[in-house]
């Protein structure tokens, strides 16, 4: 127990550390909330996902300790339910978490029984489909009767045990077709007695009581625990697979066929209570994931609680992104505008973009930002940062964009407040038509109380978009033939290039800087 603890406390404030992340198990519970139906202020879209590298985000933020508590952890950050109340309630969890570590640490031992990987099927029990009974299913009943009936006769007329050889191998082959196929649903099953008594354990801790005003979801779980008890036994024999107790024991269910008799019988009583199961999951669930915040809370030099505003306000202090070590701090201050971002390759203006949109995402699900100070409106978030040519569906990068773009143009006509992210509007297409579509697009975006941050190499766009956007911009120098980025977010439009100037250091023939020089100074001619 010491050495639990001792581990416990070595890993506080610290990211795992090569810990393999099986995604295709953590998002199940996720996945399978999703294809039932979520009603949430918005489910964050698995393109918003790649954009902002949230599963990266995901792999840093996880400090949880049971397999449960990362998948619900999981489910958080991409379910933004809409209820502030809620998360404030969370929050205060998340502080008592950070305030009492005696009480936290015999909750992070409590969850330790649900560490191993066979925990990720519990969700099985709540969303898997129901294991149907074989058509044949009656005549189980009629055998298992047969066979008690002969028995109690075979007193009488001991003949008649003759005939039970053949009910007997029929009742054989039915056991170990039944064990066949319900190995896999017995883990979930054993998971959920292990995490019912881990339920029970956390539900006694002080601080949870104060919380979790609604505990009778372990209740209504006593008699499903208790038919559990068979399951246990089973488990237990089996691993005494030599001793004489399980082989009377194996004759026992095959004769009578209890295995296959109980075990239709306990599914029924699962299907009754997936609620309640579903009720015991998020409650391990939000303890797990509210310790893994406050641990990641514990990590940060700077962090906030975010507060929300009225619809297109933002003020932000000293924002950095979370993945980056060493991220140089930016503030920004909009009203009734959106960002209009220029700068160079490399001077970080997708990085900065995409900071603002992950941080409003941890602040919609589990209230902390990585700034000094993040007030903002509450903002369903959509992006378009990484735009592909898909060749398998004969998709051009442009009409990729064009369909993403349509989308968000339709949920601007939703009234709830929204944040658009877009990193080089049409990119894929020719700059006259680029600058003239993403003038008209962005303005009609802007339109409403929606926020959008753009970034762009267009500077034209600075000048048709000044009324309704805020111009900043991110710059660079040159130094002895070295490329130096601040990484300062500045006021205002770019007004330097440096792309030639990057060819020239990168050893360019001089001939094609010449040329590249002469056509530059003949097009701000014409175009002055």
């Amino acid at each position: 127990m010491k050495q639990a603890e001792e581990d416990l406390h070595a890993k506080w404030s610290k990211a795992k550390e090569e810990q393999y992340f099986n995604f295709p198990l953590i998002k199940k519970y996720f996945k399978n909330k999703l294809r039932r139906g979520l009603d949430s202020f918005q489910v964050i879209p698995d393109k918003v996902s790649e954009d902002l590298y949230l599963d990266e985000v995901f792999e840093f933020v996880d400090r949880t300790v049971s397999k449960v508590g990362q998948q619900f952890l999981y489910y958080k950050l991409r379910v933004v339910s809409g209820d502030i109340e809620e998360l404030r309630h969370f929050d205060r969890l998340v502080d008592s978490f950070s305030q009492n570590e005696e009480q936290r640490k015999h909750c992070q031992l409590t969850l330790r029984t649900l560490e191993k990987g066979d925990s990720f099927y519990l969700e099985e029990l709540i969303h898997g489909e129901p294991i149907k009974p074989p058509k044949w299913y009656p005549l189980v009943y009629v055998l298992t009767f047969s066979v008690l009936v002969l028995i109690i006769l075979a007193f009488v007329f001991p003949v008649l045990l003759f005939f039970l050889l053949p009910l007997f191998v029929a009742n054989i082959l039915i056991h170990y077709w039944n064990k066949e196929n319900i190995n896999y649903y017995l883990i979930a099953l054993g998971e959920f007695s292990k995490a019912y008594d881990a339920g029970v354990k956390l539900s006694n801790v002080g601080l949870i009581k104060s919380h979790f005003v609604d505990t009778g979801f372990l209740q209504r779980l006593i008699p499903l625990k208790k038919k559990m008890r068979w399951v246990s036994l089973n488990n237990k024999l089996e691993d005494e697979t030599t001793t004489i107790f399980y082989s009377l024991f194996e004759l026992l269910k095959m004769a009578f066929n209890l295995e296959i008799l109980f075990f239709f019988s306990l599914i029924e009583d699962v299907e009754k209570k997936r609620t309640a199961l579903d009720e015991l999951f998020q409650f391990i669930g939000e303890i797990d994931a509210a310790i893994s915040t406050a641990s990641y809370r514990a990590g940060l030099e700077v962090y906030c609680k975010p507060s929300f505003c009225e619809p297109k306000q933002l003020k932000i202090d000293s924002l950095t992104h979370p993945l980056l070590a060493n991220c140089i701090p930016n503030d920004l201050q909009l009203s009734q505008k959106g960002l209009l971002l220029t700068g160079s390759n490399m001077s970080g203006k997708t990085t900065f973009i995409r900071s603002v949109g992950i941080n409003m995402l941890l602040a919609q699900t589990i209230y902390t930002c990585t700034a000094s100070n993040f007030i903002a409106p509450f903002s369903r978030i959509f992006t378009s940062v990484k735009i592909s040519d898909d060749l398998l569906t004969e998709k051009s990068y442009y009409f990729e964009e064009v369909s993403t773009i349509k989308a968000f143009i339709d949920s601007s006509h939703n009234s709830e407040p929204a944040i658009f992210i877009l990193d080089e509007i049409f990119k894929g297409t020719n700059t006259v038509e680029r600058i003239s579509g993403g003038k008209a697009i962005l303005s009609y975006l802007a339109k409403r109380n929606h926020l959008v941050f753009v970034s762009t190499h267009d500077i034209e766009l600075t000048e048709l978009l000044q009324r309704e956007f805020d111009l900043y911009h991110f710059s660079e120098s040159i130094h002895n033939t070295q490329l130096v980025f601040d990484h300062k977010l500045k006021f205002g439009p770019l007004r330097t290039r440096n792309a030639i100037k990057i060819l020239q250091i990168s050893g360019y023939p001089s001939e094609i800087l010449e040329e590249a020089n002469s056509i530059v100074s003949k097009i701000e001619n014409v175009s002055g």
